[in-house]
């Protein structure tokens, strides 16, 4: 048996069992956030915060201020209390 998740902006398509970010989240499928990331940080998470030069691979994930601690804490709430899944 396979698990299959969709990370297609729009629809997901019949055969998953699941979305995943950039999916469309509401459909008739569970979401479960798997790429979550704070808010808060400067520059964007995925942008300059964790792809500062000389080392462009991702090099903060996972440190996060105080800020950003309490903005990921209230995302993963969020999700929560929506009756999505997160994984961390």
């Amino acid at each position: 048996m396979f698990i299959v998740a969709t990370n297609f902006k729009g629809v997901p398509p019949v055969h998953t069992d699941f979305e995943i970010p950039f999916s469309f989240k509401g459909g008739n499928k569970p979401y479960i956030q798997s790429e979550g990331t704070p808010e808060k940080a400067p520059g964007g998470y995925w942008g300059k915060y964790s792809k500062a030069p000389p080392l462009e691979n991702y090099i903060n994930i996972g440190i996060y201020s105080e800020q950003m601690k309490s903005n990921q804490i209230n995302q993963t709430q969020n999700h929560f209390e929506n009756g999505w899944g997160y994984n961390l």
